[in-house]
């Protein structure tokens, strides 16, 4: 019984810093982009374009530019782009902290998650926002055209190999300047990076 008691504690304590799902190894602080694939010259040129659609289905066009992605209608904000499972604990506590920052930065910050479990529908995504007070444009894996693969390219990460949430943060250019592991939010150092980005 004790070998049980302690096998569970460490699967707990696994999973309490890789985040939710995953196989990869978790980490407790944000990865500077530079060292993940960013770039911080700005860059105009598009390398590829694609149309997510949220779960309320608003199209929205993402750019991928050099270092990051543009995203259409957003030119000039700093973008939090999170990958998140709807049943992730995790994931879950991150949503008022992401709710916060949308209301203290309304003119300057745009957020946008990707639902990456693909497990529920279109319907279940938006009673879930609901139910939530999600305030922020939530898209399903499905309508998420190749915004998974954006992230993949700027920093390696895939839902699959490294679980959830993950944050990833682009200046008014659209440039990468930080990724954030799957870990709960790091909601003040999140602030103190728009606060140095605005």
């Amino acid at each position: 019984m004790t070998r049980y008691l302690r096998f569970l504690t460490v699967v707990a304590a696994a999973a309490f810093l890789v985040g939710c799902g995953g196989s990869g190894g978790g980490s407790t602080g944000g990865s500077d982009a530079s060292q993940s694939g960013g770039n911080s010259a700005p860059s105009a040129t598009v390398e590829s374009k694609t149309t997510v659609t949220t779960i309320y289905g608003k199209p929205i066009t993402v750019e991928k530019i050099g270092g990051g992605i543009r995203v259409e209608g957003q030119e000039g904000k700093i973008v939090l782009l999170e990958v998140f499972g709807w049943t992730c604990p995790h994931c879950i506590a991150a949503i008022d902290g992401y709710n916060r920052i949308k209301a203290k930065y309304p003119n300057d910050v745009y957020i946008l998650t990707v639902e990456s479990y693909a497990t529920t529908d279109e319907m279940g995504l938006q009673q879930f926002a609901a139910q939530h007070n999600i305030s922020y444009d939530v898209v399903s894996r499905p309508n998420s055209g190749a915004l998974l693969q954006y992230v993949q390219s700027l920093t390696g990460y895939t839902p699959e190999a490294y679980g959830v949430p993950a944050l990833l943060v682009f200046d008014r250019n659209g440039q990468l300047v930080e990724y954030f592991p799957p870990q709960d939010l790091p909601e003040q150092q999140v602030i103190d990076l728009i606060e140095g980005l605005k």
